[in-house]
């Protein structure tokens, strides 16, 4: 038996050449020995075999879904244990992505807009027990079949679609909904078994030259940190990712090649992305799929190395401005960035905010966990915090009060007057000692076309706090990961 290597992609495949085919071979040569070829013509010929039989392994697939033959490849283990698909080198010359709010992309379709409010703040509520079943399971207070189970709303579907980052799949550019707080970057994909109606053509991994289905038959299936994914009946990897009873993405794990910025930009090769085809519950009418960034060993930050990324989110309302999802771009030299501690937990980024001024005074400290998440539109702060921050700014105002909006209870009619001048400053304090200032638009925010606004903050009914993304807005937010810092850059968009 002979074995020879076809290279297809970034694996080595191995076929074996069984002895009949050798042993004609022989035969015909002894039979025929003056018209044996040169050496040289023999190595070629041995050359345009090899390339026969890779082309073999295609025939009857469409392009960008060529998949390999189970009985006829086997995978050469030696280069699987030697490469590790997860994570890959690429320039730190810096990458710019696109980043919009949903408003400026997507029309609404709400009568008003206390109606739109009503309905971010529900996503908010669900976005919030999302959060805490993930941060349960990390900690063993559940397992993945009981928060499958579990009455918990898409992280997803509950808000994490108010900003969105255009990028390149495949040749064809696509909105996906940017999430600090999940791991996978997916995308719906035709044939679909259940897709949710968007605005973006569905993509079509026939149509891309580089789209390759991750194989399993011959090795086990990457390990996601916070999804679940398994060999699937045609040999290849199937994933789960599972945020509630409606909530759902399912499909195939693959290699695809991403390109971030405008045209021209070289596409990053080989990022493992989940085609999803069957997606109920999900981001109906907005987004092609998830931009996943949180620290999961498949998350797309995790994949290019990226050692920081950054985001400036433009006012949520805005539908004229823009401004970029950066990975590897270095600080101006004169920004004054205000630093803070950085940790991971559950796949959520952890921040060092210790305590909370309103009118230059310290009015409560925090305990527990923080989590800052581009998916939360209003904080949520844990215990007695909350209660401390809206006492002290009803203390500090003289304004007429408006009645409570969902979960927000403390509104003021702010109709012809200068919001700045009119509420106390509040600011965030670090465990490193480091403060940062909020403009008045990052915590008081409009809720409806008359001119009430309400304290952006709400109580936590979960045993953490979210800084959402109103504070976030306006401000250059750097995750440095590889010095495990915040960086806060105020109007750097």
């Amino acid at each position: 038996m002979i074995r020879r290597m076809v290279n297809v992609g970034s694996y080595n495949y191995y076929y074996y050449m069984f002895p009949s085919l050798p042993l004609l071979l022989l035969a015909f040569c002894l039979a025929t020995p003056l018209l044996l070829p040169p050496a040289a013509a023999v190595a070629t010929t041995l050359f345009d075999v090899e390339s026969s039989l890779q082309e073999t392994l295609h025939v009857g697939q469409p392009p960008g879904e060529r998949g390999l033959s189970y009985d006829e490849v086997v995978v050469d283990e030696d280069d699987r244990r030697h490469r590790d698909p997860n994570k890959q080198s690429f320039p730190s010359s810096g990458y710019s992505v696109v980043l919009q709010p949903r408003s400026a992309v997507f029309p609404t379709s709400y009568p008003d807009y206390r109606s739109l409010t009503l309905a971010r703040l529900k996503r908010d509520s669900a976005r919030a027990k999302w959060i805490q079943a993930r941060l349960d399971l990390a900690a063993g207070r559940t397992t993945m079949t009981e928060e499958v189970s579990s009455e918990v709303t898409s992280g997803a579907g509950s808000g994490s679609n108010e900003y969105l980052a255009l990028v390149g799949i495949g040749g064809a550019k696509f909105h996906l909904a940017l999430d600090t707080g999940s791991e996978l970057t997916w995308l719906q994909c035709l044939p679909c078994d259940q897709c949710y109606p968007q605005t973006d053509p569905i993509f079509v991994p026939s149509q891309s030259p580089t789209y390759s289905p991750l194989p399993c038959h011959a090795g086990p299936c990457p390990s996601p940190t916070h999804f679940s994914s398994q060999c699937g009946w045609n040999h290849t990897c199937r994933y789960t990712t599972v945020y509630g009873d409606t909530s759902t993405s399912q499909g195939d794990l693959a290699k695809e090649s991403v390109t971030l910025g405008g045209d021209g930009s070289d596409p990053l090769p080989n990022i493992t992305i989940g085609c999803g085809r069957n997606n109920p519950g999900m981001l109906a009418g907005g987004p092609a799929g998830i931009m996943g960034l949180n620290g999961g060993s498949l998350s797309f930050t995790t994949q290019i190395g990226a050692t920081s990324f950054s985001y400036c989110l433009v006012d949520k309302d805005d539908t004229t401005h823009s401004s970029t999802l950066d990975f590897f771009v270095a600080p101006k030299v004169d920004d004054v960035a205000v630093v803070a501690p950085l940790m991971k937990t559950g796949g959520f980024y952890q921040i060092g905010l210790v305590g909370i001024s309103v009118g230059g005074a310290p009015v409560t400290s925090i305990t527990g966990d923080v989590i800052v998440d581009s998916g939360t539109v209003v904080s949520q702060l844990h215990g007695d915090a909350y209660n401390s921050v809206r006492e002290a700014l009803v203390a500090n105002v003289n304004l007429t009060s408006r009645p409570q909006v969902g979960p927000m209870d403390t509104c003021f009619d702010l109709s012809g007057v200068n919001i700045t001048m009119a509420v106390p400053p509040v600011s965030f304090q670090f465990s490193n000692g480091q403060e940062l200032k909020l403009p008045a638009k990052n915590y008081m925010t409009p809720v409806d076309s008359s001119g009430t606004h309400c304290l952006a903050f709400a109580a936590a009914t979960t045993p953490y706090s979210i800084i959402g993304n109103v504070q976030q807005q306006g401000i250059r937010v750097t995750y440095d990961l590889a010095g495990s810092v915040f960086r806060f850059t105020p109007g750097n968009c």
